[in-house]
């Protein structure tokens, strides 16, 4: 027997999921609780108008680029910016953004391989950066 958390009942172990980081194996609540906790979660997405999966799509667009870039951390944020504004080098972007090559170089990480919003090419030995067609 065990209790849940939730409702303080107390119920069969069969009544509760499994949970590997618990010391017993098993979730604090029962699966009935955690099926209403579940569905109510899924309610206050749905009634606050945002998907279950992914990012909130922007009211009134087709495309989801612009909630796309809102997702980026600050740095990428003025990275992006950065390239959009005309700057396509490393360099260029460090000095446009006043970040530092460190934080210049792991925020193109992120919007290169992660977010997938800006792309790159190579042209003699410098490597340049653009936005991608959403």
């Amino acid at each position: 027997m065990k209790r849940c958390a939730n409702c303080e009942e107390k119920k069969d172990r069969e009544e509760f999921g499994k949970d590997s980081l618990r010391a017993d194996g098993l979730n604090i609540y029962c699966k009935i609780c955690t099926r209403e906790k579940t569905a109510q979660h899924r309610a206050n997405l749905k009634a606050m108008g945002r998907p279950l999966n992914g990012p909130p799509a922007v009211a009134g667009r087709k495309s989801n680029a612009i909630a796309r870039v809102r997702r980026f951390g600050p740095q990428a944020q003025k990275v992006y910016e950065a390239i959009r504004a005309g700057a396509r080098t490393h360099r260029e972007i460090a000095m446009m953004t006043k970040l530092a090559s460190d934080d210049v170089g792991e925020a193109i990480a992120d919007l290169l391989l992660w977010q997938k919003a800006i792309g790159t090419k190579l042209e003699g030995e410098a490597r340049r950066y653009f936005i991608r067609a959403a």
